[in-house]
């Protein structure tokens, strides 16, 4: 009957370790897009180091909101670029793909707004 009991238990924590690490594989985040423009989002993979394939483009229209995510590969994040009219906005001032990426946790969020006529982006978690 213990071992049973025991058995029961190591299958629910190797169950959970499992959940916790294909969440941390896959991490989600959000844009906010609070302009008065069309958001385009390029999404690559966490562990790609140059940002030259997306694995997505997706669009946030103004005055919305969007959730996506990518495949983090152990990283627990994501990198993304934003364009508005075909021009980059929101560099990171991280060393990320040639500062040109944003490295997106899971759960974060980027809004996009509009100040003295430039984008501005605020993060948060």
């Amino acid at each position: 009957m213990f071992l049973k009991a025991l058995t029961a238990l190591a299958l629910a924590s190797a169950a959970s370790l499992l959940f916790t690490m294909t969440a941390e594989a896959n991490p989600r985040f959000t844009v906010e897009n609070d302009s008065k423009k069309k958001v385009t989002v390029y999404i690559f993979s966490g562990d790609d180091g140059i940002c030259s394939f997306e694995e997505k483009q997706k669009t946030v229209k103004s005055g919305n909101t969007a959730s996506f995510g990518c495949h983090g590969h152990g990283t627990g994040r994501c990198k993304i670029m934003l364009y508005v009219n075909d021009e980059q906005v929101c560099r990171s001032d991280r060393d990320t793909c040639n500062t040109s990426a944003i490295k997106m946790r899971d759960g974060e969020t980027v809004t996009l707004y509009n100040k003295d006529k430039k984008f501005r982006c605020y993060y948060e978690d």
